[in-house]
């Protein structure tokens, strides 16, 4: 494996070096590193550095994510976290890698840390991986969606995830259920449940399509809590 990413490094250097004349000095320093990171360099620039790599961005990507798959299987989450680093670098558009890789450290990862400082360092990375992919493809529901969830489950964030979740449903593509996350996550916060409730309504007046078994369960909870808290402000002006 190592000889023949080798040999694959050397190709790229070759063809580097062909069609970027002024960069050899820097291909050259490259090609006595045994680190994929040096491709990257800061003397070169992440930008330039992905150009040069041209129609080899894709195959050393999927080079990568084997490699990932090793890091998993091997338990060595803090070699997995870089690799990926490199694959959003190399293909920052492709928006799987970034779901695949929030995952990976965000859960797996995660779960695997030896305390909970390793363990929040690596839900912060996924985290960290998704807003990236969002800025680089701000029309993605998806990346916004697993923003979401990453909110949701793994931090209990849920202001934070209804936001993620209302701005996915506006998105082309969004699934029909992220305004119902969007209502579920308001309510949950327990700060806004006249909020979560007024687009529970509007959900409701769609039809029985929306009229789902947990968002009907909602609907009761926030119309009995929503009572008694208009009857507690009653009794208090009274008196």
């Amino acid at each position: 494996m190592k000889y023949a990413f080798r040999a694959l490094l050397l190709l790229f250097l070759s063809s580097a070096i062909l069609f970027w004349p002024r960069n050899a000095t820097v291909f050259l320093k490259v090609e006595k590193e045994d680190s994929l990171s040096q491709l990257f360099s800061e003397e070169l620039g992440e930008s330039a550095s992905v150009a040069l790599l041209g129609g080899l961005r894709i195959p050393l990507a999927v080079w990568l994510w084997m490699q990932v798959e090793v890091c998993w299987e091997k338990k060595e989450w803090d070699k997995m976290e870089p690799l990926l680093e490199q694959i959003i670098l190399l293909e920052p558009h492709e928006i799987i890698y970034y779901t695949m890789a929030s995952w990976e450290l965000a859960w797996n990862a995660s779960y695997g840390a030896s305390d909970k400082v390793e363990k929040r360092f690596y839900i912060d990375a996924g985290k960290k991986l998704l807003e990236k992919g969002i800025a680089k493809n701000p029309e993605s529901s998806l990346l916004h969606e697993y923003l979401g969830v990453l909110l949701r489950d793994r931090l209990q964030d849920h202001e934070g995830a209804a936001a993620s979740f209302a701005k996915a449903s506006r998105l082309p593509e969004a699934h029909s259920y992220l305004r119902r996350f969007v209502v579920y996550e308001l309510a949950a916060t327990g700060n806004h449940d006249l909020e979560a409730y007024n687009q529970l309504k509007i959900l409701y007046s769609e039809g029985e399509g929306e009229r789902t078994p947990l968002l009907l369960s909602l609907k009761e909870k926030l119309e009995e809590k929503i009572y008694k808290t208009k009857t507690k402000r009653s009794r208090k002006k009274m008196f």
